[in-house]
């Protein structure tokens, strides 16, 4: 999953009630995505994105596809 630093809390959340409990998070992740070009050299955090690597089964996958989908619009 690759968000905005913003959003990164409420997606934490998410995937504590999915019963997620294997993750790595990755900061300043660069790249091309619908709201343009991010870079990774923002002043603050606020305009950097994350990238969330998970280790899961189908069973949490399917929850956390359930409880993420608001933080992701």
């Amino acid at each position: 999953i690759v968000i905005g630093m913003p959003e990164l809390d409420a997606a934490l959340r998410a995937m504590s009630l999915a019963g997620i409990k294997s993750y790595s998070i990755l900061h300043d992740v660069t790249g091309m995505g619908d709201r343009g070009p991010r870079e990774g050299d923002q002043p603050s955090d606020v305009g950097n994105n994350v990238m969330i690597l998970i280790a899961c089964d189908y069973e949490e996958s399917k929850r956390l596809a359930d409880n993420i989908r608001p933080v992701l619009k």
